[in-house]
């Protein structure tokens, strides 16, 4: 039974919202930390009163925090990992005054558990191989950016439990994602366009050199909004998504991103695998057509990938830097070489880095800096994530549910996809939401554990 709170508490935590939405999230180029400081404080006893109402905060906060004014100490922290952690302490804070487990029983539990015994074993590994202190906490900023935004899939679990709730968590995403893709737009209608150059891309809210990043954004929750045209009954209303669907495609386009590009055909062809094996034909033919409707830009930036028989030069280094990765795995096959240390080894193996610091592939780069141990865990949870949307998809107790596990599936194979060009499960503004909406999927199969299959909606 949901909490009944008095008017006067629920003034309080309306105040409590307006009063740190200005606090911590207002872009005042004046903003002084303190004050960013009380607006965390407030936010929570925001989280500890409505833990609901602080999470779709953050989906609202998360993939804009780089569009934000900064506030950083030497040591790196910002007002997200200020958010982040007051999050954290009212869930469970919230948690202890309701007698509830922080942590609900479920598949994702233990690979969870052995990626985090990964990541500090390499953390502790790679201060081993310095000994200077500021490098041991830049570090440490950077484990608790990569494990601490897994408490979201937690606080997800524990703060979302029906499916109108579940509904409403997917329409402030696909809101999120509409404004993202409407900004890059507008941005790109301001330049000259005659043919493909690197000047037109833009990272947008991803900021300087995150286009990448915003293509595989787009490219995975795009599927959001095929959830909510797929469950829409209202002729009008999935005229509605269709055209919001349109719209983040093309802002796809302006990303290019060509392992965006592949994530979302990967993603949509499973989808339309799942749904009804036709329509991969029909995919197939829009894609061939490209030339037909694509910005002749679009075309360019495609056409430039192997040119003469030869690749590109960016897609060529890559080839370069997993290399480079591999070597790394060599080095250090069970531990890898230190958590987020591959920039400072790169340069034993690549003479020649140019503005790239990564391995550009995902699964290299968790191999080399964490071994086999690391990497191990990784594609275990990767594993039992497509798991859970597999059982959701084929056992889920409504059509909202298995449409739901579909677009997810989707989603995931496109994210799979994507990381082999790229390093793409790092950067908070991608990773956050995907936990999130990980966390919808499986609060449904915990849900269903206990619910009957009507043979009806079979």
């Amino acid at each position: 039974m949901p909490v009944r709170w008095p008017a006067v508490e629920s003034r309080l935590v309306v105040g409590t919202l307006v009063i740190s939405s200005l606090m911590a999230w207002l872009a005042l180029g004046s903003l002084k930390f303190p004050y960013a400081l009380l607006g965390t404080v407030l936010f929570m006893g925001l989280a500890y009163f409505r833990l609901s109402w602080a999470l779709i905060f953050m989906v609202m906060y998360i993939p804009f925090q780089q569009a934000l004014p900064q506030i950083r100490l030497a040591t790196g922290i910002n007002i997200f990992n200020g958010l982040l952690l007051a999050l954290i302490m009212g869930w469970a804070l919230q948690s202890y005054r309701n007698r509830q487990s922080l942590v609900l029983p479920n598949r994702l539990n233990r690979p969870i558990l052995a990626l985090v015994a990964a990541t500090l074993i390499s953390w502790f590994m790679g201060m081993l191989e310095s000994a200077d202190p500021a490098y041991a906490i830049s570090q440490f900023v950077e484990v608790y950016q990569w494990l601490g935004v897994i408490a979201l899939y937690y606080i997800t679990l524990g703060a979302i439990e029906s499916e109108e709730q579940i509904k409403s968590v997917l329409r402030v995403i696909s809101l999120v994602v509409i404004v993202m893709a409407i900004d890059l737009i507008r941005a790109h209608s301001l330049l000259s366009v005659a043919g493909y150059s690197h000047d037109l891309r833009l990272g947008g809210v991803f900021g300087l050199g995150g286009e990448n990043d915003l293509g595989a954004f787009l490219a995975e929750f795009l599927f959001v909004i095929i959830i909510l045209m797929a469950v829409s009954r209202r002729l009008l209303v999935k005229g509605l998504y269709l055209a919001l669907l349109a719209i983040i495609g093309l802002a796809l386009l302006y990303t290019y991103s060509r392992g965006a590009y592949l994530g979302a055909l990967a993603g949509l062809s499973f989808y339309a695998f799942l749904k009804d094996k036709r329509l991969i034909l029909l995919l197939a033919a829009f894609v061939l057509a490209a030339p037909l409707w694509a910005p002749g830009s679009v075309m360019d930036r495609l056409a430039m990938t192997v040119t003469g028989g030869e690749m590109e030069s960016s897609a060529a280094s890559r080839l370069d830097f997993w290399k480079a990765g591999l070597q790394m795995m060599i080095q250090a096959p069970i531990f890898g070489v230190g958590f987020h240390r591959f920039p400072m080894e790169l340069t034993r193996y690549v003479s020649d880095l140019g503005s790239a610091w990564t391995a550009h592939n995902m699964y290299i780069s968790v191999g080399a800096e964490m071994g086999l141990m690391g990497l191990t865990a990784f594609l275990w949870l990767l594993e039992t994530l497509f798991k859970e949307g597999w059982i959701l998809f084929k056992q889920g107790a409504t059509a909202f549910s298995r449409q739901l596990a579909g677009g997810y599936l989707a989603a995931l194979v496109a994210l799979l996809v994507i990381n082999i060009f790229g390093v793409r499960f790092v950067r908070v503004e991608l990773t956050g939401l995907f936990w999130l909406f990980s966390a919808l999927v499986v609060r449904l199969n915990i849900n269903h554990r206990s619910w009957p299959v009507n043979p009806a909606q079979e």
